[in-house]
């Protein structure tokens, strides 16, 4: 039997926890990490982790919402889960663990006489094993490559950008090989990391981070004299 310690789980509505289990199948089945989807929506890298472990009560903006649309191909109407006559509150505890190379997922309901009762158990291959250490750095360089034919095409000129528009960007040009995890390090690379920075991230309210073009006046201007 599963060991919850002393934990009492979090308190989290049905209609929430139908949400967040509907975004984690629709994740798995499109094939992106947990941090690959948070990317992609523009927040930072532990934010689906985060609520897919139901540590913490955190809703999702509709923004996301409607972004996620986007990635997954659906409806927003997809995302209301099976119709309740009213929300009602669960207390729930997940467990996550890697065995022969799977991440495996369990969520428990809490609480009852009867001991934690098990409400769906879920698994995906490990990210950290999808490619080997020699062609994740053949890719992560192509990327950054591909990136910066992007970047030269004009595509941040006068526009920001989110995340999911680049990536799809970059897949239109570069084909399936493309992968969210090696554009959000070229990204990374081509904002914090070249000796001449060709981007800059910002943040929106509502959208999450995106990203513009930096002038050559600008990057001027942010030399130490």
């Amino acid at each position: 039997m599963t060991n919850f310690g002393v934990s009492n789980g979090l308190k989290i509505s049905s209609v929430s926890f139908d949400l967040i289990y509907l975004i984690q199948v629709k994740r798995i089945a499109m094939g992106f990490s947990q941090s690959e989807l948070s990317f992609l929506i523009g927040r930072g890298k532990g934010f689906i982790r985060e609520r897919e472990a139901f540590k913490e009560n955190r809703e999702l903006w509709m923004s996301d919402l409607f972004t996620m649309t986007k990635i997954f191909k659906c409806n927003i109407t997809d995302f209301a889960g099976p119709e309740k006559q009213k929300s009602v509150v669960l207390r729930l505890r997940a467990n996550q663990k890697i065995t022969r190379n799977r991440i495996n997922y369990e969520v428990y309901k809490i609480g009852g006489q009867e001991g934690p009762e098990l409400v769906y158990r879920i698994s995906e291959i490990d990210p950290a094993i999808k490619f080997t250490a020699k062609t994740q750095q053949h890719l992560l360089i192509k990327t950054r490559m591909l990136l910066l034919l992007v970047i030269d095409s004009g595509f941040f000129d006068h526009a920001s950008r989110r995340p999911l528009d680049i990536f799809l960007e970059c897949k239109s040009q570069g084909g399936a090989w493309v992968k969210p995890q090696f554009v959000a390090d070229a990204l990374n690379y081509w904002t914090f990391s070249a000796n001449q920075p060709l981007l800059k991230r910002g943040k929106h309210k509502m959208l999450g981070f995106i990203y513009e073009g930096i002038t050559t006046l600008e990057f001027v201007k942010d030399q130490p004299l």
